[in-house]
């Protein structure tokens, strides 16, 4: 995939979600009981996935690996990417998301 391709995916997973995916105590992550996936969770695929990814960090070997297998790149400008998207979904509410999104992509592809 390309970068503009993952940007692409992930924009549209999130406004169509519509919110965050959390665990039970509220904490962000990759994919919840719910079925809900965050920024990065949302790229990699249900075979890929697995519950020892979370709580770890988007720079963790095994969270890279995943991405690596399901076709994402992991070089400097998409893993900062990646960074940038899931700090939105982690910190910012949702009615914020559409214009982090714009500033995203004015930063990545400008």
């Amino acid at each position: 995939m390309t970068r503009r391709e993952v940007f692409e995916k992930v924009k549209k997973h999130l406004l169509k979600q519509g919110q965050p995916a959390l665990n039970r105590d509220g904490e962000c992550v990759y994919r919840s009981d719910e079925g809900l996936m965050c920024a990065v969770g949302c790229l990699i695929p249900k075979r890929l996935y697995k519950a020892s990814l979370e709580n770890q960090s988007i720079i963790c070997p095994a969270v890279l690996e995943a991405l690596k297998k399901a076709g994402v790149p992991t070089n400097a400008t998409m893993v900062s990417m990646l960074v940038s998207l899931q700090t939105l979904h982690d910190g910012v509410e949702f009615e914020g998301w559409a214009e982090g999104l714009d500033r995203i992509e004015l930063e990545f592809f400008s």
